[in-house]
């Protein structure tokens, strides 16, 4: 009999809570079964993955006590503090819905001698990873039902040695602000305004270059869940819930991309994740790819990861979000990854964004560019002094020739339109 089937003939005989109520601790407990508290929260963890809810030591102590009373192993104080320190990873007894782990519980007790309990309540939560992983399989399992888009016919005269590309600094749709308090008013509706505005002005002045590569920088979306947080938990002041500002997202995305669309013959679309949007990044990109699942001229970029590059003739263009690297260490990266590229190319940039300022840093072997953004300041980052300008660009990028143009429009040219 291996670990896991001990523990659970164990636990099903009633010996499991009854070693708990007569130990004097935890590692007495654990020495009785031959575990250390490693091996015991491993495999209560390898039982919940398979439906099987081991209670902490002291919910075992509680369940042995709502039995015979059973003699003690030795006479100890019965406050049985040191099981406080127990990893609740799985402390839970009763119930748990599918895709999410005990994280604690409540007790009703009768009282008395016996300590009986009369009711629990069982706190559950949701591990992020299944959470994530349930939500994308819920995405996909809609796929067959989605509308797709109709090829369009190509556009004629593309340069083949042209490659438009559309930064998209941090969009922050759904944020909300309130122009008494941040000097300018700023919702869903501004924000969608504003960003379709911009790249129809940006696909009018951009040469009808043959490949076209769009990129959102990551915080396409200010909150990430119905809790209006961001990934993190912290809390933003948010313009709607959550699948509206979703819609709104998947809405603005393929209007940027159909834009492109008439005027480049193939269009590239990257959503790389945000600290204000991890998981809507990815939803984002599922719901595209889904959408354009029958158009051959459109490629949606569906990888987790946190660093995308692509290669343009002697062009390496690359971009992550920017919280999680310096901009040397993201130099660093795209060289060490995409090595054979890097040793193919004479003109390499890295875009970002995150602090929603323009900086461009020159490094060894490649340029970092920080992206402005069109979204105003929230309540927040006004009262902590930011002033950044706000603008859109588009960047004509030349297969042997790198950066050899730029279009930008800004935002007070947007409420000028």
């Amino acid at each position: 009999m291996n670990r896991l089937e001990r523990i659970r003939s164990l636990l099903d005989s009633g010996e499991l809570s009854s070693r708990a109520a007569r130990s004097a601790n935890m590692d007495q407990f654990l020495a009785g079964i031959g575990l250390s508290r490693k091996q015991w929260q491993d495999a209560r963890n390898a039982l919940s993955l398979q439906g099987v809810n081991v209670p902490t030591i002291a919910e075992l102590r509680v369940l042995g006590k709502a039995g015979p009373r059973p003699e003690p192993i030795v006479d100890v104080d019965p406050a049985f503090d040191d099981f406080e320190s127990e990893d609740p990873t799985n402390p839970g007894v009763g119930f748990v819905p599918d895709g999410h782990y005990a994280s604690g519980y409540s007790t009703l007790e009768r009282g008395g001698p016996d300590d009986n309990f009369v009711l629990r309540w069982t706190k559950t939560g949701t591990n992020k990873a299944q959470h994530l992983e349930s939500v994308i399989n819920s995405i996909r399992e809609l796929g067959p039902t989605l509308p797709r888009a109709e090829p369009v016919v190509d556009p004629t005269g593309c340069d083949d040695e042209l490659l438009a590309v559309y930064p998209i600094g941090d969009a922050h749709l759904g944020m909300l602000a309130w122009g008494e308090e941040c000097g300018e008013n700023f919702d869903l509706e501004i924000a969608e305004r504003n960003l379709c505005r911009a790249i129809d002005h940006l696909v009018a002045l951009a040469p009808a270059a043959k490949r076209a590569l769009v990129i959102n920088v990551g915080d396409f979306v200010h909150a990430d869940g119905l809790g209006n947080t961001t990934t993190k938990g912290t809390r933003v002041d948010v313009d709607g819930r959550w699948p509206k500002i979703i819609r709104t997202a998947v809405r603005a995305k393929r209007r940027i991309i159909s834009r492109c669309l008439e005027r480049h013959e193939h269009v590239t679309d990257w959503n790389l994740r945000g600290n204000h949007d991890d998981l809507s990044a990815m939803v984002l990109s599922i719901a595209l790819a889904q959408f354009y699942e029958n158009e051959p001229r459109v490629a949606i970029e569906q990888s987790p990861a946190m660093f995308y590059a692509y290669r343009f003739g002697e062009c390496l263009i690359a971009s992550t979000h920017g919280d999680k690297m310096t901009p040397q260490a993201a130099k660093d990266v795209l060289a060490n990854d995409w090595a054979a590229d890097w040793g193919q190319t004479k003109f390499r940039r890295i875009y970002g964004g995150h602090e929603h300022h323009e900086m461009v840093k020159e490094l060894v072997g490649a340029t970092y560019q920080k992206l402005r953004t069109l979204a105003s300041s929230d309540a927040w980052h006004k009262g902590q002094g930011y002033r950044a300008g706000r603008d859109l660009t588009v960047d004509i990028w030349h297969a042997r020739y790198g950066l050899v143009n730029r279009h930008i429009v800004g935002i007070e040219q947007l409420r000028a339109a």
